[in-house]
């Protein structure tokens, strides 16, 4: 008697996690530290702003664009992505991180276009999809657009409920909701 196998290879569809705007304009260094860094030495300041695409769009943006520190957001945006495109940690993880297959975040908030953009640039700025002007329109408009539409508030309490759901059961002191808020964005 023959019989006959018939194997159904079902395939998943990925789930694929690109960006559609630029990053959020904001001092992710914080106001402090980027005000403290324009008035140390404002040449070299200007010079970060127009030349590295991190410092400029993610870690000092709104600092950069304040008095005509450096060019205008417009004009020197999409010249610093495309000069810059690439994945700091090359194209397997940057393959795991957009299509949300590692296990390094099972709650599938770190994406392309999701609540941590600025890891996403940092990281996997080719394969999120940043370096793609026909999709993602660098203007000052579009990344400050990027800030209203990030639940970072929303994040902050969720991990804050984490955090405290499991290490004590009564409520934490100011400080200690500091402190660790602080521990948390920390992204040295």
């Amino acid at each position: 008697m023959h019989h006959v196998f018939l194997i159904l290879a079902i395939s998943l569809p990925l789930v694929t996690t690109y960006t559609t705007k630029p990053p959020c304009c904001r001092d992710h260094l914080g106001s402090t530290a980027c005000y403290k860094l324009m008035h140390q030495n404002t040449r070299l300041f200007a010079k970060r702003c127009n030349t590295d695409a991190e410092f400029r769009l993610i870690q000092c943006c709104s600092s950069c664009n304040t008095n005509g520190v450096g060019i205008a957001y417009d004009l020197v945006a999409r010249s610093l992505v495309s000069e810059h495109c690439f994945d700091r940690y090359g194209p397997t993880f940057c393959d795991r991180y957009v299509n949300k297959t590692d296990v390094f975040e099972p709650h599938n908030t770190w994406s392309c276009d999701g609540e941590n953009p600025q890891i996403a640039f940092r990281t996997c700025r080719k394969s999120c999809g940043y370096c793609n002007f026909n999709v993602v329109q660098y203007t000052l408009d579009n990344a400050l657009q990027a800030c209203r539409v990030q639940p970072v508030a929303e994040e902050k309490r969720r991990w804050r409920q984490m955090f405290y759901s499991t290490t004590t059961t009564s409520s934490p002191s100011p400080i200690e909701v500091i402190n660790s808020t602080y521990q948390f964005w920390d992204h040295k």
